[in-house]
C-alpha cells in the first residue's frame, strides 16, 4: 500500500514539474519590418520585408534607413494599432509585429507664380520652380495643365467659377490656382508651397499602380495691386534739372498729376503722357529745398476697378556737382588745379 501512494505522489510530482515548465517556457514571436526604399541601417543586406525571431519579453530598437534619397524616413507605423513610432524606439516583445515605414520625400518644392496681381490676366502669368529634392528639378516643361479659379456670385450662389486666360485679376476677389506637372519618377508627393502658401491639395494619381503626375492645388487670396515704376536717378545735383518717367503696370492708366514734397516745399505738376502711357516728368532746381537736401516724387494710376494706385520715390539732392567722367550731368566740368 505505501508503496502504491508513494508511486501515485511521485506521479503528481512529474506532472506537476512538467506543467510548471510549459507554463514559464518563453514563446517566440516574430517582428516583420515592412521598407520599400534604402537600407536598414546595422542589416544593410537584409531585404525587403526583413522578418526575424525574437524571444518572449526581449527588447529590441526600431532602425533607422538610410540611402533612400530623395526620400526620407519619417518613422514606423505599427500594423496593428496604426501608430507611427519614430526610429530607435525601444519595444518589449510580447506578441508578433508588423511594422510599415512611413517616408518623405528630401527637400521641397518651391512654385513662384509672377503676374498674379491685380489688372493681369491668367495668360499674363508665368510659373517658376526652386527645388532642394536631391536629384530632382523643374521647369516650365514640366506643366502639363494649368487653370484658374475665382470665387464669386454665379446667379444663384457663390462658388468657384473657371476662368478665360484673359479674364482680369480684380481687386476684393479671391482666386485659386491649379497645376498639373511631371512626377519626375517621384513616388510620393513633396512639400510644396505656392507663392508662399502650402497649398489644399497635393498628390500624386496613378495609372495601374505607376504615378504620372503632381496634382497641385492652390488658393492665392486676393491678388496685390500693382504698382507704378518711377525711373530716375536716386540722386541728382543742385545745379540739375531733376528728369525721370512713370510707367503702369498692365491694367492701370496713368494719372497726369505727380505731386513734389521737399519737406519745406511742396507743389504739383503734370506729366507729359505719351501713346504707351508712359508719362514723363521734370522738377525744376528752383524746386529744390538746400535746407532738407532731398525731396519725394508721388505718382498715381487708375485700375481698371477705380482704385487708385500710388507710388513714390526720394530722392536726395547734392549741393556739389555728381561727376562722371570729369562731366557732371548739368554740363559742367570738372577742374582741376596743378601745382
Amino acid at each position: 500500500m505505501k508503496k502504491r501512494i508513494l508511486g501515485m505522489v511521485l506521479c503528481v510530482c512529474m506532472v506537476l514539474s512538467l506543467i510548471t515548465v510549459a507554463a514559464f517556457a518563453a514563446e517566440n514571436y516574430t517582428r516583420t519590418l515592412n521598407f520599400k526604399y534604402g537600407n536598414l541601417v546595422g542589416m544593410p543586406q537584409v531585404e525587403n520585408p526583413y522578418i526575424s525571431v525574437v524571444e518572449e519579453g526581449h527588447q529590441f530598437y526600431l532602425p533607422k534607413v538610410e540611402n533612400c534619397a530623395p526620400y526620407e524616413l519619417v518613422g514606423w507605423k505599427e500594423a496593428g494599432s496604426g501608430t507611427v513610432y519614430a526610429p530607435q524606439t525601444l519595444f518589449s516583445v510580447e506578441a508578433d509585429l508588423t511594422f510599415d515605414a512611413v517616408y518623405q520625400v528630401q527637400g521641397s518644392l518651391a512654385i513662384t507664380v509672377d503676374g498674379f496681381e491685380v489688372g493681369n490676366t491668367p495668360d499674363d502669368t508665368t510659373l517658376s520652380f526652386a527645388s532642394t529634392i536631391p536629384g530632382v528639378a523643374f521647369n516650365k516643361n514640366d506643366i502639363t495643365r494649368i487653370f484658374w479659379e475665382k470665387y464669386c456670385f454665379d446667379g444663384m450662389i457663390n462658388t468657384w467659377v473657371e476662368l478665360d486666360g484673359t479674364d482680369v485679376f480684380e481687386a476684393d476677389t479671391v482666386y485659386r490656382v491649379a497645376i498639373d506637372l511631371n512626377n519626375r519618377s517621384l513616388e510620393l508627393a513633396p512639400a510644396t508651397t505656392v507663392n508662399g502658401i502650402e497649398p489644399f491639395l497635393c498628390w500624386l494619381p496613378a495609372y495601374n499602380g505607376v504615378p504620372y503626375a503632381i496634382q497641385i492645388g492652390c488658393e492665392l487670396g486676393t491678388p496685390p495691386m500693382p504698382s507704378l515704376t518711377i525711373d530716375g536717378p536716386d540722386v541728382v545735383c543742385a545745379q540739375q534739372d531733376y528728369e525721370f518717367t512713370v510707367t503702369p503696370p498692365a491694367g492701370v492708366t496713368l494719372d497726369k498729376e505727380f505731386g513734389y514734397d521737399a519737406g519745406m516745399k511742396g507743389c504739383g505738376a503734370d506729366l507729359t503722357v505719351d501713346a504707351d502711357g508712359v508719362g514723363h516728368g521734370v522738377v525744376p532746381v528752383e524746386w529744390y529745398d538746400l535746407q532738407t537736401n532731398r525731396f519725394t516724387l508721388t505718382a498715381r494710376g487708375t485700375d481698371l476697378g477705380g482704385n487708385t494706385v500710388p507710388e513714390s520715390k526720394t530722392v536726395e539732392v547734392s549741393p556739389e556737382h555728381i561727376y562722371v567722367d570729369g562731366v557732371c550731368g548739368c554740363g559742367a566740368v570738372q577742374q582741376y588745379t596743378v601745382e
